[in-house]
């Protein structure tokens, strides 16, 4: 029982082909190698929740660009009658966009600030009067900036400042107080109301 084919030598459980050598479950094949769940296509590799394609990578939601333009684009009217076109769609270098104000009839006096700096987060807009003298627009080459709230979904504006030397100043101007702005805030009186 201890010769050659007996269960200690070539064929018996401990050498090849038993249990311990190639092909069983600690090698090649088994579930610890290529091919089992900790390696190549398994859930913690390329292809899986944690790797490209999933929402912790690019295309995910985590790494979309965060929308741009101006928050506030479309056309509107204030609580007296005039009519306010705001549009950042179709710039006109250098400028980013334009705010048009069209009074009511039947004047219709019109006024253009070409817009420079948005800053949605702030909620403001920095804008050069227009010099054109077919326009009624207050200090011409001057720059202006209007703020802007909300109270619930109504939108308020505020056209703080029309005469900062420089863009910077419009944009280092003290801002319109939102606290209230049905009653007050905007250079002492309060803010406009606009209705798209």
């Amino acid at each position: 029982d201890d010769t050659a084919g007996d269960d200690d030598t070539a064929g018996d459980d401990d050498s090849a082909g038993d249990d311990d050598t190639a092909g069983d479950d600690d090698t090649a094949g088994d579930d610890d190698t290529a091919g089992d769940d900790d390696t190549a296509g398994d859930d913690d590799t390329a292809g899986d929740d944690d790797s490209a394609g999933d929402d912790d990578t690019a295309g995910d939601d985590d790494s979309s660009p965060a929308p741009t333009g101006l928050a506030i684009n479309g056309g509107y009217i204030d609580e007296f009658g005039t009519t306010h076109v705001i549009d950042d769609t179709s710039p006109t270098p250098p400028w980013s966009g334009f705010w048009m104000q069209i009074g009511p009839a039947p004047q219709q006096l019109v006024s253009n600030y070409n817009l420079s700096i948005i800053d949605n987060a702030q909620r403001y807009v920095v804008g050069q009067n227009d010099a054109n003298s077919a326009m009624n627009t207050p200090n011409p080459g001057m720059w202006s900036r209007f703020d802007w709230t909300y109270v619930g979904a109504d939108l308020y504006v505020c056209h703080i400042i029309d005469n900062a030397g420089i863009a910077l100043l419009a944009v280092a101007a003290t801002g319109a107080d939102p606290a209230d702005p049905a009653h007050a805030g905007c250079n002492g009186y309060p803010w406009l109301l606009m209705t798209p």
